[in-house]
């Protein structure tokens, strides 16, 4: 691919997929939303969707286009890409996020649904994955993985630096990288090089409410202890079993150390850690219900 077309496919927006475009899009791939909706809402060929992001200039989403602009980020539009904080609900027909905002063309559907649930996931194929996630996890002999770009708002530094004084940190990423074994051995498969880890450090770049990226689920997918910080330390709290999770607190950090010392050390204490489930009991109802939202939601797209 030529640098123009790299250019392109990140600022200006890129693919094609049936009757969707993608505008401001991350990559040219056939996005999440394209399956979706061309997998189940069955869709007449005269159908157009636009899809926007935010990696490229806004006078984009101002363009008159044939068919309906949906709106979608993942990134905190409170600290990173603030001209796109109104979610463009001016110019759209839809936008979708992570914040909880009383519009009617609005819904709360977080970056994390997108990267643990494919598309075509029915309420029955989501509860079987959530079963799955929550069964009890066996025995792990590495201990803690860390697999990041950056630190550029400190929220990892404190976190590696308190647990690698005690124990060792596999770094795979760029940051602080003291293993090329995600790369070498596992062809950057995230999931399946944390498989082998009992805890998987994955604190959010930054700390907001309602903020969930698919940082912990990754971990969780990978039947890893997340020792997680972000959401004020509330992540999904219709969702997700705050028990089960490492939580650290960086201005009070002795309650989080001392929960990883005995995992560690007391092994009656690591398998009960271990037996206690991820999710909580609705889960799979409350994703279920986002995407009948999303569902419903585009169809009053169609024209």
């Amino acid at each position: 691919m030529s640098l123009w077309d790299k250019l392109r496919n990140r600022f200006v927006g890129c693919g094609r997929d049936g009757v969707v475009r993608h505008v401001n899009w991350w990559d040219n791939r056939p996005s999440w939303f394209s399956r979706f909706l061309n997998r189940r809402l069955g869709l007449p060929p005269e159908a157009r969707f636009r899809f926007y992001s935010v990696f490229g200039p806004k006078e984009l989403v101002y363009r008159p286009v044939r068919g309906a602009k949906v709106f979608f980020s993942g990134e905190n539009l409170h600290r990173f890409y603030r001209e796109y904080g109104d979610y463009c609900l001016d110019e759209v027909d839809l936008a979708l996020g992570f914040d909880d905002l009383p519009n009617p063309r609005y819904l709360r559907f977080p970056l994390w649904i997108t990267r643990i649930f494919p598309p075509e996931a029915t309420e029955e194929a989501i509860g079987e994955e959530i079963r799955r996630m929550n069964r009890p996890r066996p025995p792990r002999e590495r201990l803690f993985a860390l697999i990041a770009g950056h630190d550029k708002w400190n929220t990892r530094t404190p976190l590696h630096d308190a647990l690698s004084a005690r124990y060792p940190v596999d770094c795979a990423g760029r940051w602080r990288r003291n293993t090329r074994e995600l790369q070498a051995r596992f062809g950057d498969d995230k999931r399946r090089f944390l498989e082998q880890y009992a805890f998987n450090i994955c604190p959010e770049n930054t700390d907001t409410p309602l903020y969930v990226t698919e940082k912990p689920f990754e971990a969780i997918q990978a039947g890893c202890t997340p020792v997680y910080f972000g959401s004020g330390n509330r992540p999904e709290p219709e969702v997700l079993n705050r028990e089960a999770l490492v939580l650290w607190d960086p201005g009070s950090p002795g309650e989080a150390l001392e929960t990883i010392r005995r995992a560690v050390e007391d092994p009656a204490f690591g398998e009960e850690l271990r037996s206690r489930p991820f999710f909580l009991p609705r889960a799979a109802e409350v994703v279920a219900e986002k995407f009948a939202a999303l569902e419903a939601l585009l169809r009053r797209c169609v024209p």
